[in-house]
């Protein structure tokens, strides 16, 4: 059917047309590959990190099920650094046996009469590198340093503790005596003398002279 409109133009409907030109165009186009991007981007974070918390949960499993093997290693760790030591000391002390004999035979003999002694501290062992006289030469062998060390005991008398200082610089295992302290104590209701003398051990030493009994 024709229709025919015979109003006036001011009263004939108008159309309605929305228009956009191409620079909004493309505003919308990138912010909506934008969008895309970001959405992509989000799921694609979202599934590695789903992927690395499920290696993560693998992983600890792993852990758990070796915890107990590395635990009992770690004991015998500790075991066989524990009977190493053991055996270092045992093995130096068997080095030194002979040392310790004749020394502490050597000082049982110069210990004279109302003196005993109470204790026997040894100290640490060094050496000192000599450096070469001239140059060009290799540094020349390290030598032993004495080791100090402390006699302590208690004497009934001054005349005495000087007759054990006198035997103990005549023997060859003892050097640098001094006397660090002397205090008189009541023992018992005894008057007696402790002392406490300071000495260098020597670690290479020649036979001391032969004390004369009686």
């Amino acid at each position: 059917m024709i229709e025919i409109n015979l109003l006036p133009k001011e009263f004939q409907k108008k159309g309605f047309s929305i228009s956009f030109d191409k620079t909004f165009m493309y505003v919308l186009g990138g912010v909506a590959a934008l969008i895309i991007f970001m959405v992509a981007v989000s799921l694609y974070q979202n599934y590695r990190i789903g992927e690395m918390k499920d290696n993560l949960k693998e992983a600890q499993g792993k852990i758990d099920n070796y915890r107990e093997e590395v635990n009992q290693i770690d004991e015998l760790n500790k075991l066989k650094a524990e009977v190493l030591s053991r055996i270092s000391a045992i093995q130096t002390i068997d080095k030194n046996r002979t040392y310790w004999v004749d020394l502490l035979s050597d000082l049982t003999k110069r210990v004279p009469a109302y003196i005993w002694l109470t204790d026997f501290e040894q100290g640490v062992a060094k050496t000192k590198r000599q450096p070469p006289k001239t140059k060009g030469k290799a540094p020349q062998k390290a030598k032993p340093i004495n080791v100090k060390s402390t006699l302590k005991g208690y004497a009934f008398s001054l005349n005495s503790l000087a007759a054990f200082i006198i035997q103990l610089n005549k023997s060859a295992y003892f050097d640098n005596l001094s006397i660090s302290s002397i205090e008189l104590e009541e023992i018992e209701k005894k008057p007696m003398y402790s002392f406490s003398i300071q000495c260098d051990l020597k670690k290479e030493t020649k036979k001391s002279p032969q004390m004369k009994e009686g």
